[in-house]
């Protein structure tokens, strides 16, 4: 069952391009910032005939994208992606980069923080942080660590096609060359986890992957992971995840309808990242 809070949460994680007819369904801690720069180069040389990596600015209101209900056409046909991760490297990207970091404050470390009454200058460990998240309900955890399947809205519209972020080379490229024509490569396709193998060895211990194993083995099944820690690169897609590069996802009037009878009001026609 879906509710009026799913909804909502589904539609803000959407980035919208009603010019080129697609909607990527925003994955943190699966690439998203590469995939949302790629596509943005990608809406600029199809603009402008220039080629460059600008990067992504920072506000979703400077970009092509849009995030809420309005931005739907009705009966219009999108291509409706996202990507996925295999859980124990996606948590332990999660961790290192907004828990451990300690470079820059950031929201998300403050908001963990506060939510478990912990200090504002608190060292959380690794097996501090699974312990934390792994006592939390899945939907109350936040995007970059909230189980996938949560986010990628299978009770609700799931993606027409799902790429996997260890096939990142391949896959990223298949998904712009359905979207534009001549799409434009560049070096940010190649990217992969650096030394992934190495701090997985550093950070798990059995205790932490069983855990892990335990509290994600929802998305381990539906997104075609084994969760064998030792198979962290296995991937055997499943008949729920889907990868179909040829469907188009379209929205009914009568269910946008329903939709906007659902979703509060300030959610509509805003857009928040």
């Amino acid at each position: 069952m879906y509710n009026d809070r799913n909804i909502t949460r589904l539609i803000l994680n959407f980035r919208i391009s009603n010019r080129h007819n697609y909607i990527y369904l925003n994955n943190r801690k699966c690439g998203c910032t590469t995939i949302k720069s790629l596509l943005y180069e990608n809406e600029r040389f199809h603009e402008t005939g220039m080629v460059d990596e600008v990067g992504l600015p920072p506000e979703i209101a400077n970009t092509p994208f849009e995030n809420t209900l309005e931005s739907i056409v009705a009966d219009k046909r999108y291509f409706y992606f996202s990507m996925v991760r295999n859980p124990y490297t996606r948590v332990l990207s999660g961790y290192l980069n907004k828990i451990e970091n300690t470079t820059a404050r950031n929201r998300v470390k403050s908001e963990f923080l506060k939510r478990y009454n912990l200090s504002s200058d608190a060292r959380v460990t690794f097996d501090q942080f699974v312990d934390l998240i792994c006592a939390t309900k899945p939907s109350g955890l936040n995007l970059h660590w909230r189980p996938q399947h949560l986010i990628l809205g299978y009770s609700i519209l799931p993606p027409s096609y799902v790429g996997y972020l260890e096939r990142f080379s391949i896959d990223m490229p298949e998904i712009l060359n359905v979207i534009f024509p001549n799409a434009q490569l560049s070096n940010r396709v190649s990217k992969n986890a650096k030394n992934a193998r190495e701090k997985l060895k550093h950070y798990f211990n059995r205790e932490i992957e069983g855990k892990i194993r335990d509290y994600f083995a929802k998305d381990f099944r539906v997104l075609g992971y084994s969760d064998r820690l030792s198979e962290v690169e296995f991937i055997e897609p499943s008949h729920i995840n889907r990868r179909n590069l040829n469907k188009r996802t379209e929205f009914r009037r009568h269910q946008l309808d329903k939709w906007r009878k659902q979703i509060p009001e300030k959610f509509r026609t805003r857009s928040e990242e």
